[in-house]
């Protein structure tokens, strides 16, 4: 096709006839066909088409207002049997009243544009829900070879379950490198960005990207779970972005700016608190972040930073450089609004307050110091695993080491009490903490038992950075660790990730129940003082329904659900019939 000539063509199609005899002249002629066609009438596209359908490599192809509908969309879908060369196509059906239906049509057109390489989609102003958008991308995955992609579905009524549609369609569309997509006007929220921003990610040739969220459902919430998957945007190098921010989605959107190292251009176009308007190109990413920390700062609504980077050197040289994007006046700012610079991953579940607090824990070995509740429940977790792996493994089971020869990654594995006990079973296991103090104690009385050595080791570091790896374990265990979790639908999603096909993952934590509040958060903490004050947020329990039903949506078929209760008499815990403690454990089935 390279040594072809591509002759272009423009058709209003008025004079059926008339169209037809100039389309005619073309059908003897050895040229490729780059062809505009403008029409109100698609009964007799399919056979206009016909005509030259072998020819066209590139159609530009106009329906204008109320003529497609849903009923005509079986006409439209038969002129395309006849384009087997497509590579570029511009499909422009606004103002159809195409809804659900049409687009379920739309759909089944689609899957037949297999050698597609450019796609422009505009569905302006039509009836679109989100069944009818999920019927559009059925057709989408077919289109493996798609490089450049222009979605515009302005004032439609598609909301986040459209965005989630959307990005597992992203998974097959991975030679991707130009996108747009314009939503203005529809209904999609916080859930719906952040299901976005994790499909961009799915695209590692992505370099121009243009995004129109305006006049939607959209809050911070949203914008910064947006902005964590942007810093993966690994190669993005021009950005078009367009959404309502307040102070802490601008604050996130424009430190993931500023981390990204491949964008050279930004434009901005964002109603900023509803009075200050940010709207213009720049030719780097230093300046828009300056124009918008600054704005945050001197407002003195922003109250902490964190920053993605790996390793700890690199904590100066992100200081330096945020003081050349800021200046000294902007910096003295942050300092006395106790800004506080923090290293660990941008994208990580991990809740920097918590991280704080258990960075003051020294003694996880002492069974007599604030840690001996959690002492005390390590004898019960290592029990229940211990007769599970036998009722579930009868066959194989080994009486002294159960866990023979599993390779096991215990997540949130702080000073080492149930990592230790795992190895001891038979196991060879990985604890993992993004507390440099608690790996560093574990590492220590590690060092005690030298049968250890060989079978235990520890990571400085998230369960996001390590799925990155594609490491899989035979089994996860998560305990007490989920209700520190912000996040737990994408911390699931990731623990999910770390364990192999036929593996298990065992979680403990607790109910968020008002008795669990009076006893776990009132009489622990602040009566009874068995745990620090702060220890715990009532707000990030999660009841094992819904513990259940996300790891589910993960993959996992749930065996077990044990409840335990404290006996502060004999300080131990016992299984109870009362989940406000509880364990659950579940196989990985795909």
């Amino acid at each position: 096709m390279s040594d072809q000539r591509i002759r272009k063509l423009s058709l209003y199609v008025a004079d059926y006839l008339g169209a037809k005899q100039r389309l005619e002249k073309y059908q003897e002629i050895e040229d490729c066909l780059d062809i505009t066609l403008q029409t109100g009438n698609l009964s007799q596209l399919p056979e206009l088409i016909e005509l030259i359908g072998e020819k066209i490599i590139k159609l530009d192809l106009e329906i204008w207002g109320n003529n497609l509908g849903d009923k005509n969309g079986e006409k439209l879908d038969e002129a395309f049997d006849y384009t087997p060369q497509l590579t570029y196509l511009s499909l422009r059906l606004r103002n159809n009243q195409i809804s659900d239906p049409g687009c379920d049509c739309l759909g089944a057109l689609f899957i037949k544009l297999t050698e597609l390489v450019n796609f422009d989609l505009n569905l302006k102003s039509n009836l679109i829900n989100d069944s009818g958008f999920l019927g559009l991308m059925f057709g989408f995955t077919s289109m493996t070879k798609l490089q450049t992609l222009v979605i515009d579905l302005e004032d439609n009524h598609v909301g986040d379950d459209a965005m989630e549609e959307l990005s597992n369609s992203f998974s097959k569309l991975t030679l991707l490198q130009d996108v747009s997509l314009n939503f203005w006007g529809n209904v999609i929220g916080d859930k719906g960005i952040a299901m976005l921003g994790k499909g961009l990610q799915k695209l590692p040739q992505l370099i121009n990207l243009s995004l129109d969220l305006m006049k939607n459902n959209i809050k911070d919430e949203g914008v910064i779970s947006f902005a964590k998957n942007m810093v993966n945007f690994l190669k993005l190098k021009q950005l078009d972005i367009s959404l309502w921010l307040s102070d802490q989605g601008a604050y996130s959107l424009g430190l993931a700016l500023f981390l990204m190292d491949y964008l050279t251009s930004i434009k901005l176009n964002s109603l900023y608190n509803k009075s200050i308007i940010l709207n213009k190109s720049v030719r780097g990413i230093k300046q828009k972040f300056q124009d918008i920390l600054r704005i945050l700062v001197l407002s003195q609504q922003l109250s902490l930073i964190d920053i993605t980077q790996e390793k700890q050197q690199q904590k100066k040289m992100i200081a330096k450089a945020l003081q050349k994007v800021l200046g000294n006046s902007s910096m003295k700012l942050i300092h006395s609004r106790n800004i506080v610079l923090k290293q660990r991953c941008f994208h990580s579940s991990v809740d920097s307050s918590e991280m704080n607090h258990f960075s003051q824990i020294k003694d996880w070995w002492k069974s007599g110091s604030e840690m001996a509740p959690l002492y005390s429940y390590n004898f019960a977790r290592v029990n229940f695993i211990k007769e599970f792996m036998k009722d579930f493994n009868n066959q194989n089971y080994h009486l002294k080491l159960p866990l023979k020869n599993l390779q096991i990654l215990d997540v949130g594995c702080g000073g080492g009490l149930l990592s230790e006990s795992l190895c001891r079973l038979g196991a060879n296991v990985t604890g993992l903490d993004a507390n440099e103090n608690s790996i560093s104690i574990a590492n220590n009385h590690k060092k005690l038992d030298q049968f250890l050595e060989q079978k235990l080791n520890y990571k400085l570091g998230t369960a996001e950075e390590l799925s990155s790896q594609n490491i899989q374990y035979d089994l996860v265990t998560c305990m007490e660790v989920i209700e520190h979790i912000q996040d737990k639908e994408q911390f699931i999603a990731t623990l999910s990730q770390l364990v192999r096909p036929g593996g298990m993952i065992f979680l403990s934590t607790m109910e968020k129940t008002r008795e669990s509040y009076l006893k776990l958060i009132l009489g622990a903490e602040y009566i009874a003082k068995l745990v620090p004050k702060g220890t715990h947020d009532w707000n990030k329990f999660i009841n094992s329904e819904d513990l259940s039903a996300l790891l589910e949506d993960n993959g996992f078929k749930i065996l077990k659900i044990q409840g335990f209760s404290y006996d502060i008499i004999n300080n131990q815990m016992e299984k109870s019939n009362n989940k406000m403690n509880y364990l659950i454990s579940a196989i990985k089935l795909r």
